[in-house]
């Protein structure tokens, strides 16, 4: 598999525009005592509301859980705070929002008398608490959830490290709805660093898997993921010892929709420091696949994020030397059996240090990677880069806070429209760590399949397959020369994707394209279509007094090949129509379709090239046309003899 490695130096510019984006809003969450503010996740919901959590100082209470909603246009909805009754350090680690709108987060919280404990908080759309829910472990010592997930009932889980003077534990939580604890699941590992994260996942099917580092068997710690039963049976546990005899340390965890795992972290190799390892388990925990990626040099490799596509293709991101560099971006793609597709590095300015921290997808299989450069003049500052599903650069952006000092991404999110999100921590310029929370919002993907159809001799109809849905509208334009001497028509708005071109001249080819646009610029062109208006359907002169009575003539010639001539009489104005069927009775040509004086009139049916009215493939055989007008209906027979 030949596989490509990019090196992307970028100076002085803080912004590359292979598509077009732009910054919507920027946000700051200041706390109550201008004090340090750090946001560690950012959610969005289907209909863009942003939530964000993490910690922040409050007055007299140290940190504090600070989480907070913004809706679409990025206002402030509002912001609610949580001081345990330690009134110690309180830090929120990980949020989720079920279909409601209810929000939820966990995190660890001191107690009151115990260490600190987990604290998972229910708040409804409003931001009003609904419950609050503690787990002191079985010895008192510290307890620290790092992830949470619901399931379709609204069941809420969460998992992370509890520790003990005889065991150390991953510690799993299921409440219900309301709360209330449903049953707690300990799997114990000789030793656990608090550094360590645990990550939770829930599958169609209601089954939970919970990934982290264990040692339970003095080998150190190596991956491990454990499948529970929505009774909190286990079902079975997976693991991933890496070659040497070092600690294997889990970062990230994805679930497919097969439940199919993916694991990714870093893992000491023969000669080679940490790498990246990456390692898919079926839904049995039987492991298919292990690929590991150890940078040039064999220097220290960490990956830190994982993501899936549509596909099956597995992305993962972090922080690894390049040739003569420091620590970049580096970010792999993987296809459904582990094979490499592509590398791409990513060294902001003069070898700096770039560190990689959060990696999502969209729809149609682009990745985000967001974390923090530092540049001398503004120190660390927002990294976000856009690559296509080929690993093709898009767009780089960066966030100086107004503070010109650390700006450091942890989080980004991805909604269904293609829209942006990344939070982290920025001074600002007269306080402290703040959150600065980010919407940028990408030009609209090209239209496709356009299709022009004339249906009459002064109207042709377009239509299209929108493929984004953060388009503002679409613009048509119009052409008699082929590729030359374009005009802009005629705008359409968001989600309309036909158009109707009228008061155009008969029997005469036109040429159309289009295009989507929205406030951070326009999509490319979509493919050109044509047709050719009908022949034009006039009064025929010197046929002597206006009709007494309707009359639908036999067309002429019959048999005809490839054209034929039909005429009626209209003794008084109507709209008319006259259709072309198969012997099924199935539509073939629309020949007039609209408001018709008094008059005597003739059209011209014509199957050149095989087609019939520029839209359909036509052999040999009986047809049928049919005349409405007012309450008049008459059908002949025509036939096309090849």
């Amino acid at each position: 598999m030949k596989t490509t490695l990019t090196a992307l130096v970028i100076l002085l510019y803080n912004i590359i525009v292979y598509s077009q984006v732009n910054v919507e809003w920027i946000q700051m969450f200041n706390g109550i005592v201008n004090a340090a503010d750090r946001a560690n996740s950012v959610t969005v919901d289907v209909l863009g509301n942003v939530y964000v959590t993490g910690q922040s100082v409050g007055d007299g209470t140290n940190y504090d859980y600070a989480t907070v909603k913004y809706n679409s246009a990025g206002i402030q909805q509002w912001a609610v705070r949580y001081n345990g009754p330690g009134n110690r350090i309180d830090k929120s680690n990980s949020i989720v929002v079920d279909d409601s709108g209810n929000v939820y987060v966990t995190g660890s919280s001191r107690g009151n008398g115990t260490l600190d404990d987990y604290a998972t908080i229910k708040y409804n759309t409003l931001g009003v608490e609904q419950w609050v829910a503690r787990y002191n472990g079985p010895e008192s010592y510290d307890d620290f959830a790092t992830s949470i997930a619901i399931d379709g009932f609204s069941n809420v889980y969460v998992t992370g490290i509890s520790l003990g003077l005889s065991s150390d534990a991953c510690a799993t939580i299921k409440y219900n709805s309301e709360g209330a604890q449903q049953w707690v699941k300990r799997y114990n590992s000789q030793k656990i660093n608090t550094e360590i994260k645990y990550f939770i996942s829930i599958d169609n099917s209601g089954y939970i898997y919970v990934t982290g580092s264990i040692d339970d068997s003095g080998n150190l710690l190596d991956y491990a993921t454990i499948k529970y039963n929505s009774s909190g049976t286990q079902q079975w546990v997976a693991k991933y010892n890496g070659p040497e005899r070092y600690n294997d340390i889990v970062t990230a965890h994805v679930l497919d929709d097969s439940a199919n795992v993916y694991v990714t972290g870093y893992s000491r190799s023969i000669f080679t420091d940490y790498d990246y390892a990456t390692v898919k388990f079926n839904s049995s925990g039987i492991q298919q696949w292990v690929s590991r990626y150890n940078s040039p040099g064999s220097n220290n490799d960490f990956a830190a994020s994982i993501a899936l596509d549509g596909l099956g293709n597995v992305f993962v991101t972090g922080s690894s030397p390049g040739p003569g560099t420091k620590s970049d971006y580096t970010t792999i793609k993987y296809n459904l059996t582990g094979v490499q597709q592509w590398i791409q590095k990513y060294d902001r300015s003069a070898n700096s240090y770039d560190y990689a921290n959060s990696l999502a997808t969209d729809g149609s299989g682009n990745v985000y990677v967001t974390g923090y450069s530092f540049i001398s003049g503004t120190s660390d500052d927002y990294a976000t880069i856009k690559y296509n599903p080929s690993g093709v650069l898009q767009w780089f952006q960066t966030y100086n806070g107004s503070g010109n000092k650390e700006d450091q991404a942890n989080s980004i999110a991805v909604d269904s429209t293609g829209n942006v999100y990344v939070t982290g921590l920025s001074i600002g310029s007269v306080s402290n760590y703040d959150y600065a929370t980010i919407k940028y919002i990408q030009s609209p993907n090209t239209p496709n399949d356009l299709s022009a159809t004339a249906v009459s001799a002064s109207t042709i109809e377009l239509v299209w397959i929108e493929t984004s849905k953060n388009e503002i509208g679409f613009k048509v334009e119009r052409s008699t020369n082929a590729d030359t001497n374009w005009l802009s028509i005629d705008s359409v708005a968001q989600n309309i994707v036909t158009y109707t071109d009228t008061n155009l001249s008969g029997n005469k080819v036109y040429y159309y394209r289009i295009y989507a646009y929205n406030t951070a610029g326009n999509s490319d062109y979509s493919n050109v279509a044509l047709d050719t208006t009908f022949n034009p359907v006039g009064i025929i002169l010197g046929e002597g007094p206006i009709p007494a009575n309707y009359s639908l003539n036999q067309n002429y010639p019959n048999p005809f090949n490839p054209s034929t001539k039909i005429s009626w009489r209209s003794p008084v104005s109507s709209y008319v129509s006259l259709k072309v069927f198969d012997v099924l009775g199935n539509e073939i040509a629309t020949l007039v379709d609209e408001y018709k004086p008094v008059g005597n009139y003739e059209v011209e049916f014509s199957t050149k090239g095989g087609q019939a009215a520029g839209s359909h493939q036509l052999s040999s055989g009986v047809y049928y046309y049919q005349l409405k007008a007012g309450e008049f209906v008459q059908t002949k027979k025509l036939i096309l003899m090849k």
